[in-house]
């Protein structure tokens, strides 16, 4: 349509012309026009040859907004097209053709003047400037601000698979299937996640355009790195080295295992797959010009702690012993959030229902004082709320420790795992911020990154799951953890997961 805005203005000053002159009928430069400067601004210098007594449909052309003249015959345009179809681009671009570039466009207008038949000045300038392309599907992409991309493409089937193939960096192939199809996704039975929605936010409109050669994405592979990187394809790679996991590898560059399989699902099928030494992988994260929104639902049993320890008073045991009256339980509840990821990285949450299955039971101990002793108990909690393992122990060479996040709350606080005494608070370069507790039954447990110095202080008493400090990334680390490992007398390190409860 906007290669005819002109039509309806060059129409009505048409109009207005003939009835301000309507007796003035044709003649030629050689009678009644040679003292009359009838020239016209065109690009090509078309001259006017006579006037015309009725207002006469005139074909023009222009480039980019500027007139390049008045066609005589705009068949001759049209043959000069599917000539150069058939002779350049026809074996490459079957089944289509060629139209005027994007920025030409045509015009019929009414108009009182004859001129010059240039139609061969213009041929030879579309063919010097090539201001043609070949006919493609062109795909737009929208938001709510309106379009901000435009890319062509050669096959609008490699589209379709490459998109396809964006969209399992984020999800299934069994999700994708099922969204694809309008079916029902399988409820959860038990404990896990599920991905229960997929969908790109932005809008993405299909339709037939001119566009030239190098604008052209010509294969699937070229369109899905489009999508992934947009104008910029430059890659960061690592070059893996002995002992380097792939959740290893995250950590050293500042991503999590899964998005490095996902920059290189192409070699990599889990997080856990061996890495030979010497192997590439790319780790510069995607910069897609599209989102992907993936919904997930997880299912999963928490632990409801119990609250302080209830003190009895015994004036019969001596200052300091304690006996256990009733031993301290956590109750169970069973809580579906409704996670969001963009692109694959978190966005969001929300609880959508919780049920307790088990309550918690107080612990009861028969003192000789009030301050709680400082001996653990040997059970430990998470040190988080809402835990997550990012890097367990091995994960890269020498970390002999587990990296907690809180899910959904970066800087969360951080608990004591167990009773006992403060044993240090100090800060390094490496560990940064850090606390060490000791639970004088033969372990002590350790709290690094923290994100400024600890609540407590040597020497002070903390019970289970008092707050010790917040979570944070001092010292070296590529984002908020808390760096924990449980230390026993001999030295040794056990694996943190034998007193949480987790797999290792």
């Amino acid at each position: 349509m906007k290669k005819f805005v002109f039509l309806a203005v060059a129409f009505l000053f048409s109009i207005g012309m003939a009835l301000l002159f309507p007796n003035v009928s044709f003649s030629d430069t050689s009678s009644g026009l040679n003292n009359v400067n009838l020239s016209y601004d065109s690009m090509l210098n078309q001259e006017v040859e006579g006037v015309y007594n009725v207002p006469a449909e005139t074909t023009f052309i222009y480039e980019s907004g500027k007139l390049l003249g008045a066609v005589e015959d705009y068949s001759k345009i049209e043959q000069f097209l599917q000539d150069v179809y058939h002779e350049q681009y026809e074996e490459d671009y079957p089944e289509t053709s060629l139209g005027l570039g994007e920025d030409v466009y045509i015009s019929k207008e009414l108009s009182l003047y004859d001129y010059e038949d240039i139609d061969d000045k213009i041929i030879q300038y579309l063919k010097t400037n090539r201001s043609y392309g070949v006919v493609v599907n062109a795909i737009e992409f929208s938001d709510s601000n309106g379009v901000y991309d435009t890319i062509y493409v050669k096959n609008i089937e490699d589209f379709y698979n490459a998109r396809d193939k964006f969209l399992l960096y984020f999800c299934s192939k069994d999700t994708l299937n099922y969204v694809r199809n309008n079916q029902q996704i399988p409820e959860l039975t038990t404990y896990g996640s599920r991905e229960i929605s997929v969908k790109i936010q932005e809008t993405i409109t299909v339709y037939q355009s001119v566009a030239k050669v190098d604008q052209i994405l010509q294969n699937e592979q070229e369109i899905l790195s489009y999508l992934s990187y947009g104008e910029n394809q430059t890659k960061e790679y690592y070059t893996t080295v002995e002992g380097d996991t792939v959740d290893g590898v995250g950590a050293k560059t500042g991503l999590t295992g899964t998005q490095v399989m996902i920059l290189n699902n192409d070699i990599l099928l889990s997080t856990t797959q061996l890495l030979e030494p010497g192997t590439q992988l790319n780790v510069r994260y995607l910069e897609p010009i599209i989102n992907v929104e993936v919904q997930v639902e997880l299912i999963r049993r928490e632990e409801i702690y119990p609250g302080e320890t209830e003190i009895e008073l015994d004036d019969t045991l001596k200052e300091g012993a304690f006996e256990v009256v009733r031993e301290a339980q956590n109750g169970y509840k069973n809580s579906k959030y409704i996670e969001t990821y963009v692109n694959g990285q978190y966005s969001s949450y929300y609880l959508a229902s919780e049920q307790q299955t088990q309550m918690p039971v107080n612990e009861i101990l028969r003192v000789g004082t009030m301050v709680i002793p400082g001996v653990g108990t040997g059970k430990f909690r998470w040190p988080t709320d809402n835990p997550r393992i990012t890097c367990t122990v091995g994960c890269y060479a020498g970390h002999r420790a587990i990296d907690i996040i809180n899910v959904y709350h970066r800087y969360g606080n951080v608990y004591a795992s167990d009773r006992g005494v403060v044993e240090t608070v100090s800060y390094n370069s490496i560990g940064g911020y850090h606390v060490i507790i000791n639970h004088n039954n033969g372990l002590k447990s350790y709290y690094g990154h923290l994100n400024k110095p600890a609540f407590v202080d040597v020497g002070e008493y903390v019970d289970v799951g008092e707050i010790i400090g917040q979570i944070g990334q001092t010292g070296v680390a590529t984002g908020p953890h808390i760096h924990f490992f449980i230390l026993k007398e001999d030295g040794t390190r056990p694996h943190p997961c034998r007193y949480l409860g987790c797999s290792y």
